[in-house]
């Protein structure tokens, strides 16, 4: 998670969208925990960069989000609301 947040949330999730896919879906849950942090109240880019993440990575990738998205529907639904 520490290498999330900021700046570094935009250049994760390029990297992260570039990636293997299994190592996408392993990595994409650190990325997720940020943007249910407090640490994401004072960083809303993250959640904007996540959510772009998600969109790009299934258009680049089908199947890639999809297939982990039952786990990360709670954190698109937190962003989502908040």
């Amino acid at each position: 998670m520490q290498y999330f947040g900021g700046v570094q949330s935009i250049e994760r999730a390029d990297e992260l969208l570039f990636m293997p896919r299994r190592a996408f879906q392993y990595y994409v849950f650190a990325f997720a925990e940020l943007v249910v942090s407090n640490a994401a109240t004072v960083d809303p880019a993250s959640a904007s960069a996540f959510l772009h993440l998600l969109v790009n990575r299934e258009e680049r990738d089908p199947g890639g989000v999809s297939e982990i998205y039952p786990e990360l529907r709670p954190v698109v639904e937190f962003v989502a609301s908040h």
